[in-house]
């Protein structure tokens, strides 16, 4: 009889038959056992079904638990839920079927969570692949973890693992945006002001970005679900909450900014006319210099508004970041 493992790692296919064995070929060289993989394929029309049962028969064992489900709803967070609703075990994390996880992954994840049993979130660096096949190394510094996260993105979905009761809580992840689930997901995470830590060392996760998407997101229709999805964020907080707001807004200044760079001229226009209207005069100079600052040099857009919107402690979320060690920034 199958051992009964406290992590379960969620895993959505779709039309993923040319390298999805890469990413599973990763989670079943990790050296920690015993652990349940829940593939969720997301209505395939290659052969991504028959690609996947049979690399289940190669590697399933009875520490090793694998299980594949069927979602015919179209997008990332239909299979995600999917499989968030088959999930028995404590602790649940997210992987795309683009990426790799190293042989210690889940050994450093599971090590944490016996030594501090009260996390809720635990989450780490990751190492990305540039398009010319460079590694970069995505971490940032930041005392306040969900402002750290609403502009850097702190809980993308390869970066943490998650109390499973907790994601439930909170109503998992968001079927009617089509992109930056994670963004929004990670937000209605942390407002819930779980305890959450950060998995120190090197990155044991690589991301390799692709051209195609689950989220069935074209690029006509992507500066709409960009602006949805913040318009979503914003809506989670409430009038106690207003400096992460500016936040949401410094994040939708920098995406003007990055229309305007793509020659959007109207849509850069449209988007601040919105993003300043209603504010007071300090907040519309921060927000016009972020995205002055970002379409005149094309980075930092991040960078400055942390530093701009640093320094306001009222209605700050206290007691997100829990460290058991000295804290070493997000």
């Amino acid at each position: 009889m199958a051992l009964n493992p406290s992590i379960t790692i969620i895993v959505p296919v779709r039309n993923r038959q040319g390298i999805v064995t890469r990413t599973l070929d990763s989670i079943a060289a990790q050296s920690y056992r015993p652990f349940r993989l829940i593939i969720v394929d997301n209505d395939s029309t290659d052969g991504t079904m028959s690609i996947v049962t049979k690399w289940k028969h190669a590697h399933e064992s009875e520490s090793l638990v694998i299980d594949i489900l069927s979602e015919t709803e179209h997008g990332a967070s239909a299979a995600r839920n999917r499989g968030l609703d088959a999930t028995g075990s404590e602790y649940v994390m997210f992987f795309d079927s683009d990426d790799e996880m190293l042989p210690h992954h889940l050994q450093r994840i599971a090590g944490h969570l016996s030594r501090f049993p009260d996390t809720d979130i635990l989450y780490w660096d990751i190492a990305y692949i540039d398009p010319d096949g460079w590694m970069e190394v995505k971490g940032q510094s930041d005392s306040d973890l969900l402002r750290c996260h609403l502009l850097h993105g702190t809980l993308s979905t390869q970066r943490f693992i998650a109390r499973t009761s907790l994601l439930r809580q909170v109503g998992a992840w968001d079927t009617g945006l089509s992109i930056w689930l994670d963004l929004e997901l990670g937000t209605r995470l942390l407002i819930a002001n779980p305890t959450a830590r950060k998995l120190h060392g090197e990155p044991s996760v690589i991301i390799h970005p692709t051209d195609d998407s689950i989220t069935g997101t074209d690029s006509s229709s992507r500066a709409d679900a960009l602006e949805q999805a913040l318009d979503k964020i914003d809506s989670l907080f409430d009038d106690s909450h207003s400096y992460y707001r500016s936040l949401t807004n410094a994040r939708r200044a920098i995406l003007a900014a990055h229309y305007r760079r793509e020659n959007n001229n109207s849509r850069a226009e449209s988007l601040m006319k919105k993003t300043l209207a209603g504010k007071r005069l300090s907040e519309r100079i921060a927000l016009t210099l972020i995205y002055h600052a970002l379409r005149l040099t094309g980075h930092g857009g991040a960078l400055i508004a942390s530093s701009l919107f640093r320094n306001q402690p009222q209605n700050k979320l206290t007691d997100v970041n829990q460290s058991p060690q000295p804290y070493n920034g997000c």
